[in-house]
């Protein structure tokens, strides 16, 4: 430090700085040292010689006062409040916001003087600026209010809430156990490893957040906080990308996409004018689509899916409780073991599933008016479907016991191929002569129309009525 303090004593000597100047540069270096960081202080060094030496080139007298004209200008704020509220208001320029350990906050405006102004009023700290910002803050700031033009923001564990308010600019926030809040007109919204509420918002840009830390984060929210967490998330025409979030999910995309990855145990109200894609979710699900379509693998708890006109693929879904309302679409639906209940305006229906371990179990009720309806599964719980125009296939080894198949087809036909073990009694209402059996059925009664009959017992029954259609019932050579 004797090298840098030669220096400044030569410097006032020559008169190129200040009395003043050289007070304030020598209480600066000695606290960088005290607090670990020469650095700081051989910087400041630097830039004064290096505007010196190029004034001098220039032929300029060069007399510096309390700041640097011209170069990048370095602000010490201390003496914080805890709870501090730092309103940041930049016009244009870049702005990247460090949390630090230290107990000051470290300020480099690239404009120099003239481009950053601080005022503090009792518990706010206002920077305005319209250069690129580099800020370095303490644990004492509890909020960042953040104005930007048309610079990136960018923050990295801030120790307090964030709202910042672009109005073209990226937004990028990581490391923030507080409250976050990003609206941004054209940019795009990247969130990273933040485990309290999100409300962002994006006119045109695409938001991601992602969360690579454990549970525990959220248990230790909820412990100490009364507020209920909640991630609101809104584009018009951008998509949206969520990933580890196991708090309850808003997510709302005008036009763009959506997709949810490994966002368990959580309430989920999604809706999209695109395409939604849901893997590895949970435990309460509304999904909205108007055109896109909609693909979900890999989730449990309750399922809520209304769509205007999406194909829905289902993959995969264990013992979830499943709603579907659709206007017109194909639905594909694979090992889902538990309650389905569908109704749908115009589209095909398929259910398959090969797992045994699940039993079959899951009762299933379809209302279709237009559509084909292929059900295969080794075993089936109770069946209902009203379908107005369409055929209907029913593969599987059996019925549970006591369940019950009640397939009523007002246009169309209806095929059921089931394994000659099995055990029920069947009743079947068909155009005149149009019922084909190939099962060991005992037939009761039976006319041009109507057959009923017992199969090994009945202890399950199936009911099929097809009045203007043919009725099959087929042996079964194989669940694919």
């Amino acid at each position: 430090m004797d090298n840098e303090v030669t220096l400044i004593m030569k410097m006032v000597a020559a008169k190129q700085i200040s009395a003043q100047m050289a007070n304030k540069i020598l209480q600066m270096l000695d606290s960088f040292k005290k607090e670990g960081n020469p650095d700081l202080g051989q910087q400041l060094i630097r830039q004064l010689v290096k505007s010196f030496d190029e004034k001098q080139n220039n032929n300029k007298d060069v007399v510096f006062t309390d700041d640097l004209p011209n170069e990048p200008q370095i602000e010490i704020i201390r003496d914080l409040r805890d709870g501090t509220h730092l309103l940041i208001e930049q016009k244009s320029g870049n702005i990247v916001i460090q949390g630090w350990e230290k107990d000051y906050i470290y300020a480099k405006s690239e404009g120099g003087v003239n481009s950053l102004a601080i005022k503090r009023k009792e518990n706010q700290l206002k920077f305005s600026g319209y250069n690129d910002i580099l800020l370095y803050i303490p644990d004492s700031i509890a909020k960042v209010t953040l104005f930007s033009g048309t610079g990136i923001v960018d923050i990295d564990s801030c120790p307090g809430e964030v709202a910042v308010y672009s109005s073209s600019g990226n937004v990028e926030i990581r490391k923030s156990n507080e409250i976050v809040k990003a609206t941004t007109s054209k940019g795009n919204i990247f969130i990273e490893d933040c485990s309290n509420s999100l409300f962002l918002r994006s006119k045109t840009g695409d938001i991601f957040t992602k969360l690579q830390e454990e549970d525990y984060i959220y248990q230790d929210i909820k412990q100490n906080k009364s507020d209920i967490l909640l991630a609101d998330i809104q584009t018009d025409t951008g998509d949206v990308s969520l990933m580890g979030l196991n708090i309850p999910i808003k997510a709302k995309s005008g036009t763009g996409n959506i997709q949810v990855a490994k966002c368990r145990n959580t309430e989920m109200d999604i809706q999209a004018g695109n395409n939604i894609t849901l893997t590895d979710v949970g435990d309460d699900i509304s999904v909205k689509a108007h055109e896109g379509n909609i693909e979900i693998e890999e989730f449990s708890g309750k399922l809520r899916i209304e769509s205007h006109k999406s194909e829905i693929c289902l993959r995969k879904t264990g013992d979830a409780e499943i709603n579907i309302q659709s206007d017109s679409g194909d639905i594909f639906i694979q090992d889902c073991y538990a309650d389905l209940n569908i109704k749908s305006r115009e589209g095909n229906v398929s259910v398959s599933g090969k797992n045994l371990s699940f039993g079959g179990m899951g009762k299933i009720r379809l209302d279709i008016v237009s559509g084909n309806i292929n059900l295969s599964r080794r075993t089936f719980e109770d069946i209902k479907i009203n379908l107005e125009n369409g055929d209907v296939k029913l593969d599987m080894e059996k019925l549970l016991t006591d369940a019950e198949a009640r397939i009523n087809v007002i246009k169309g036909n209806v095929t059921v191929k089931m394994s000659p073990d099995a055990s029920c009694q069947v009743s079947t209402h068909a155009l005149p002569e149009s019922t084909k059996v190939e099962l060991p059925i005992k037939i009761m009664e039976t006319d041009r129309e109507n057959i009923s009959g017992v199969m090994n017992g009945g202890k399950s029954t199936i009911n099929l009525n097809a009045p203007n259609g043919e009725i099959r019932l087929l042996k079964l050579l194989d669940i694919n």
